[in-house]
């Protein structure tokens, strides 16, 4: 999905350089934005809590625990 979502972006950004979009084409642009951003952020959010961040004194914490007790802060 995320590739065809890119693709439709970039042939709005190369119609918007060559004329003006209809108000109808940035309304679609601006919904896939959206889109891309949404799942963007879900796939970094996801590879971040993933990460283990090893302490000075040898310890691990995976920064997801991390994220939780901020949360629940």
């Amino acid at each position: 999905m995320d590739g065809d979502i890119l693709a439709q972006i970039n042939a709005f950004a190369k119609t918007a350089r060559e004329r003006a979009l209809t108000p109808e084409e940035c309304a679609e642009r601006d919904r896939l934005r959206g889109l891309f951003l949404a799942e963007f952020r879900a796939n970094f959010t996801r590879d971040m809590d993933a990460v283990t961040v090893v302490n000075p004194d040898g310890s691990a914490v995976k920064l997801a625990e991390v994220r939780k007790k901020k949360q629940s802060i």
